[in-house]
């Protein structure tokens, strides 16, 4: 790891009382797990399909790879915000062309209607405040843009049923399919639904899983086999879906 990168990870540990970083939470190219970097990469290369000439906004931009593809594909400004100085001040440094902000994603500073496309990838659900995510995006974007974000998907997190809600010490709330929908509708209309790691439904029916936790509690092997299943899914590809059996949920909404 380069020693800028490191001191950065000091200065987030320091500045958020972390005895040390989570890499499966931030993603870092150099050092975030192959699985999990796929899953972010291949979320903004979906996403780069749509930002041509756009101004963008890359929300919980992180190191700032992402908006570095945004940007590469031809978007015409990306601003990107995180609530960690210390990984702004370095992802500007690394990405000059590119215009990183410390801010929360709930209170942006940004004026009303400033954005044609925003990016939120795998932030919703660490917020304290999700219930203001939503009308603030969509204070800050144009009639008719896009919101383009992922959360993980409620029904797919644990394998077990008996398992109510996906609150570690960095989540704050859960989503499904329904429950995104929810907070949308007043504000944006739903273009359409893609997914990230299929998993086979035989895993995800209720009483399968009942049996397959059954199984897995005696079983070390098949409990790896089963947790393979849920985490790998069918890959890392962004594409269309119509069931919710999917690892991530995607959408990309229009402002009313």
């Amino acid at each position: 790891m380069a020693a800028r990168q490191r001191q950065t990870i000091m200065e987030i540990t320091r500045e958020h009382n972390l005895e040390e970083i989570d890499f499966n939470e931030r993603c870092y190219p150099d050092k975030t797990p192959s699985r999990v970097l796929r899953d972010h990469f291949y979320r903004y290369e979906f996403a780069a399909q749509f930002v041509k000439d756009k101004t963008i906004l890359d929300i919980a931009c992180g190191e700032g790879y992402g908006s570095e593809i945004l940007r590469k594909a031809g978007a015409g400004a990306v601003y990107s915000v995180d609530n960690s100085s210390a990984i702004v001040a370095a992802a500007n440094e690394k990405y000059p062309g590119i215009n990183f902000i410390t801010t929360e994603a709930t209170k942006t500073s940004f004026q009303d209607q400033f954005f044609d496309i925003i990016i939120s990838f795998e932030t919703w659900h660490h917020l304290d405040d999700y219930e203001n995510f939503i009308p603030e995006m969509s204070r800050i974007l144009r009639p008719g843009g896009l919101l383009i974000l992922s959360v993980p998907n409620e029904k797919m997190l644990y394998l077990s049923p008996f398992n109510k809600k996906f609150l570690t010490k960095y989540y704050r709330a859960n989503f499904s399919k329904q429950k995104i929908e929810k907070y949308l509708k007043p504000y944006f209309e739903i273009k359409e639904w893609y997914g990230q790691r299929g998993v086979k439904k035989i895993y995800t029916n209720f009483f399968s899983k009942i049996f397959l936790s059954l199984l897995a509690g005696i079983s070390a092997r098949l409990k790896a086999k089963i947790d393979a299943a849920f985490k790998l899914g069918d890959g890392p590809q962004v594409r269309p879906i119509k069931s919710d059996n999917f690892r991530y949920l995607i959408v990309v909404a229009v402002k009313k």
